[in-house]
């Protein structure tokens, strides 16, 4: 007799669950169930004759909720895991007391389990503990950093062996994607193995822009806040080498997409932290992109990024962190391409976006770089990480150049897309290339590599410059 809405239409933008009567489903008439509370996002609702079970997260975790129809009442699902990532099972039956859900954990495979909402009985239905590791060694841990604008803390969760020492010596892999409100979620990776085996740090970095603490958490890292999503990146850097997780040396990240464009900001901003950065189809040149709107997506992403050619604003907040943008040469400075010209704006709004991000020093090392693309990505254009080594090598030389310091990978693979090609051989052999590029540049003992890493094939050069077409 009634509709559940899951909707985010208040002022407060947090996700509600709301019920209309189905002859008044007007939205006057609505009344509202649950609404997700600060630092929550209500992600998926099931819906049976006389329980509603409610997926969502707080503070970057997991939380699964039953709503009893009859006396309003709420209790919570005791999780098998508390760093995981859960997902609504096949519920298809609508008169039973009982749902299924999935679960997905750093360490084993998916599982799922089944959750009598009247008893409170949980039973494992699927579980596949991961082939030869011993779990006893590993675990999860959570830290919160401050953030710059003393405004949020930033969850971190960490993956590594219960015996690491914090001797500042642990080579350690950030990731994190901070857009879209996607999160970045603690789940199962087949190539996080080879890391943590070795006595890899893996932190997981819950920036603005995701939505790990609610829909205010992605707010704050979009158009013009999405420097927040950069700061608290450098922020849960800086904290891990304060803190003697690991040191510069040793420090690597890793992005994807609009992660990339993270990877490829920081990486202009502060490339004396981290030893090796990889950037998987990155987009790195929003400015051309959002200037075009002939571009399929653009004018879909201006909710995302904004609009550059609308507010002199927007354009200079955008120039101020693009990463193409935003190489500078090898005396410091840093570059802005001249790509139009937006409306004019207040001068007060114009010194804001100006000032936003301040021109970075010399920095005196910089990390070695592995770009992958391709040439069917109907998304990001393969184009954005070829012009983008281009200017690399000739405005940083010393770097990256021929005889340059570092290594500068660039990867374009023919057959591939957005998401990759479909092959699982071949995403398997992506990850062993990106996990020989991380072992070699932090030259850690065993590796069998050393210095400069090129071509993760099987290929290491002498000079910085490497290029592949797979």
């Amino acid at each position: 007799d009634h509709y559940y809405i899951l909707t985010n239409a208040n002022p407060k933008k947090n996700f509600r669950v709301m019920r209309a009567h189905r002859n008044h489903p007007n939205r006057d008439s609505w009344v509202e169930l649950m609404e997700a509370k600060d630092g929550e996002k209500i992600e998926d609702v099931d819906i049976f004759k006389n329980f509603m079970v409610i997926y969502a997260k707080r503070d970057a975790l997991p939380v699964v909720s039953c709503y009893h129809f009859e006396t309003g009442t709420v209790h919570e699902v005791p999780l098998p895991e508390q760093f995981c990532t859960i997902g609504a099972g096949v519920n298809l039956e609508y008169e039973t007391d009982s749902f299924q859900f999935t679960l997905n954990s750093p360490y084993a495979h998916e599982a799922t389990y089944e959750y009598d909402m009247a008893s409170r009985v949980m039973t494992a239905l699927r579980v596949h503990p991961i082939h030869r590791l011993d779990r006893s060694k590993y675990t999860c841990t959570r830290i919160n950093v401050d953030a710059e604008d003393g405004k949020a803390k930033i969850p971190v969760t960490l993956l590594h062996r219960k015996n690491m020492q914090l001797n500042g010596r642990n080579p350690t892999l950030m990731r994190s994607y901070g857009a879209y409100g996607v999160p970045t979620d603690i789940d199962f990776r087949v190539e996080h193995f080879p890391l943590l085996e070795r006595g890899w740090i893996i932190a997981l970095a819950h920036v603005r822009g995701g939505s790990e603490l609610g829909t205010l958490w992605y707010h704050q890292g979009k158009l013009l806040q999405k420097r927040n999503t950069f700061t608290d990146f450098i922020n849960v850097a800086e904290h891990l080498i304060e803190a003697g997780y690991t040191n510069p040396r040793r420090l690597t990240a890793s992005g994807v997409s609009a992660g990339g464009l993270l990877m490829g900001a920081v990486c202009n901003m502060r490339p004396d932290l981290f030893r090796a950065m990889i950037m998987s189809v990155p987009f790195l040149d929003p400015m051309t992109t959002m200037l075009d709107p002939e571009i399929p997506l653009t004018k879909v992403e201006y909710l995302e990024w904004g609009n550059p050619a609308e507010s002199k604003q927007m354009y200079d907040y955008m120039a101020s962190y693009a990463p193409y943008d935003t190489i500078p040469d090898s005396n410091g400075r840093g570059i802005q391409g001249n790509k139009g010209k937006g409306k004019e704006s207040g001068k007060g709004e114009e010194e804001a976006a100006l000032t936003a991000f301040p021109k970075p020093p010399l920095a005196s090392r910089r990390p070695a770089l592995m770009i992958s693309c391709g040439e069917r990505d109907q998304r990001v254009d393969y184009s954005q990480s070829t012009k983008f080594v281009a200017r690399l090598r000739s405005r940083l030389a010393p770097w990256y150049g021929p005889e340059g310091k570092e290594a500068c990978v660039l990867m374009i693979d023919e057959n591939r897309g957005h998401f990759g090609n479909g092959s699982q051989e071949d995403r398997v052999k992506n990850w062993a290339r990106e996990v020989v590029f991380l072992l070699g540049s932090v030259q850690m003992e065993g590796s069998g590599l050393g210095g400069n890493v090129g071509q993760a094939q099987g290929q290491v050069t002498g000079s910085g410059r490497t290029d592949s077409k797979l």
